[in-house]
């Protein structure tokens, strides 16, 4: 197990010994003694666990994202049965791909080059827009100019 001395990370994991704790023997009992002594020996004694009510499902919980996310490896890996610990990795693998056929789309070099074409013409049409208003201002500053000097020799 990977140990973090961040203080939400150890909150998280007095979350989870919490939580373990609830089990019934048969589901603790599958959890290696060295995992639930890295949970003990890293957790944060003095932090109190916000769960209100142990006959909630833990996803209507008021608990950490961190203690969420180490419950389900806990779950992958030591309570769930082979079959099931398979599918799960499945699951993963297939979200895994999906997420990087995204990530692909949305920075596929190509898609960015026509982004940045896309961005250049239009620049260049607001640019000659602001042009010709400009011109157009600056002719007509110039005749009321020229229109007040001929009206000063009249």
């Amino acid at each position: 197990m990977v140990i973090n001395n961040s203080l939400v990370f150890k909150n998280a994991l007095k979350e989870v010994d919490y939580i373990i704790g609830m089990f019934p023997l048969g589901i603790q009992k599958k959890i290696p003694d060295s995992v639930k002594k890295d949970i003990f020996e890293n957790m944060n004694n003095d932090y109190i666990p916000n769960i209100s009510d142990i006959n909630k499902p833990l996803e209507q919980q008021n608990i950490l994202e961190e203690t969420k996310l180490i419950l389900a490896s806990i779950y992958k890996e030591y309570i769930v049965s082979d079959e099931e610990r398979k599918k799960l990795i499945m699951e993963e693998n297939h979200i895994r791909q999906y997420l990087e056929e995204k990530k692909k789309e949305k920075y596929n070099i190509d898609n960015l080059f026509k982004n940045m074409n896309k961005q250049q013409k239009l620049y260049k049409k607001e640019n000659i827009q602001d042009i010709s208003i400009a011109n157009n201002n600056k002719i007509s500053f110039v005749k009321k100019i020229y229109n007040k000097v001929i009206h000063l020799f009249k």
